[in-house]
């Protein structure tokens, strides 16, 4: 248990550095693939053409839909 006491110089970071790519895209991005599937393109084509993840275009497409229901 020795080496998990802290010393007196040793303090904790005040924010911690980003280790993901995470929504590194931008809605107008989004919206250009999606208008590339309106035309004709399909999800994937789209997403690997614009350099978006597959499952985020196709949870921005689905979420688009399934507010046209209500």
């Amino acid at each position: 248990m020795s080496g998990l006491v802290a010393g007196p110089g040793s303090r904790m970071p005040k924010s911690r550095p980003r280790s993901t790519n995470k929504a590194q895209w931008s809605s107008d991005t989004l919206s250009k693939a999606e208008n590339l599937i309106n035309g004709g393109l399909s999800i994937r084509q789209a997403a690997k053409f614009m350099d978006i993840p597959f499952s985020s275009l196709q949870k921005r497409l689905k979420n688009r839909f399934a507010n046209l229901d209500h």
